[in-house]
């Protein structure tokens, strides 16, 4: 088998792909300009990608392709239609990096609700050699125990989220866009009640028709002055133009966003002005890639192959 990954700087070179290697001949490709998809594929019998966009232009030349893996959950990037109708199983993969991306909205929580970066700076600025008082106080912070925790997406990621904040002592609440109870631990609301009353809002849902422009003005005018925003699902979900508004109004008070609508940043960007606020924490979509989660990202592809060879269908999704 003839193995091709054609965009491996979107998982990191720092990887082992020796379980890939032993499936096949492999090619690796740290990036693939759209222009040069098509003859990557001539001769692969399966495509592994994440960012790589495959449609019927540079799919219809692939003679040998019989599966394609991408190194994530969304497969939106793949034409599944035309895959359907010329033999093509499409999979990818799932839960790996959950544990990730939990650990990174708390820390864009922390970061947004203690500033302890502000407290590193002092400390380093050499402020606080020879200063007459054992603490700083030139900024407040407040306890996460007790707050409405608001949880818009209550899949695997949304559960664990609701599990750590609960152990923070906060009272999770959630909101699926699908109407069905996810939890019974845990209150389901509607997104207006999630909005108006939660004193953080969490977003960990997928990108779909249900989702697409969730939260622009009139959802972001519902959230309390003092609330903290998260995005860690998709950028599409919230309207940025709106957000930006919104947080030049004071309401919400803070976000937090480690996915936007166009990646990387755009630079004419309408948070750019929320950023230099202070009020916007952005990173550039690495919630999910901790070395133990790109690790066992790989992982999974590999087990996609292998299981494929042995002519399952393990996380098959056409």
């Amino acid at each position: 088998m003839r193995i091709a990954f054609l965009d491996l700087d979107t998982v990191g070179r720092d990887l082992d792909l020796s379980a890939l290697a032993a499936l096949g001949d492999l090619d690796v490709h740290g990036w693939t300009e759209p222009d040069r998809v098509a003859e990557r594929l001539r001769g692969v019998d399966a495509v592994v990608c994440n960012k790589t966009r495959l449609h019927e232009g540079n799919l219809a030349g692939a003679d040998r392709l019989r599966l394609i893996c991408i190194t994530g959950t969304g497969t939106d990037g793949v034409d599944k239609a035309y895959c359907a109708a010329h033999g093509i199983q499409v999979r990818n993969v799932r839960g790996y990096s959950t544990d990730s991306v939990v650990q990174h909205a708390f820390a864009m929580l922390l970061e947004l609700i203690e500033r302890t970066s502000r407290f590193d700076a002092y400390a380093r600025s050499g402020a606080y050699v020879g200063d007459t008082s054992f603490r700083y106080l030139g900024w407040t912070f407040h306890e996460l125990a007790g707050l409405r925790f608001g949880i818009l997406g209550m899949g695997a990621i949304g559960r664990k989220v609701a599990d750590v904040a609960a152990a923070f002592g906060c009272a999770p609440v959630y909101w699926s866009s699908t109407g069905a109870d996810r939890d019974p631990r845990y209150p389901r609301l509607g997104l207006e009640e999630i909005l108006r009353t939660s004193d953080v809002v969490s977003i960990h849902a997928p990108l779909d028709d249900r989702t697409r422009g969730l939260l622009s003005d009139g959802e972001l005018a519902w959230m309390k002055p003092t609330a903290i925003l998260l995005n860690l699902g998709r950028g599409g979900i919230v309207d940025e133009a709106a957000l930006a508004r919104a947080l030049a109004a004071g309401r919400p008070a803070l976000c937090g966003l480690d996915v936007l609508t166009a990646e990387p940043m755009a630079p004419d960007s309408p948070l750019l002005p929320a950023l230099a606020s202070g009020r916007l924490l952005v990173t550039p979509h690495v919630a999910w890639a901790s070395v133990e989660s790109r690790t066992r990202c790989v992982a999974e592809v590999a087990a996609n192959i292998a299981d494929f060879l042995a002519g399952g269908g393990r996380n098959r999704v056409a």
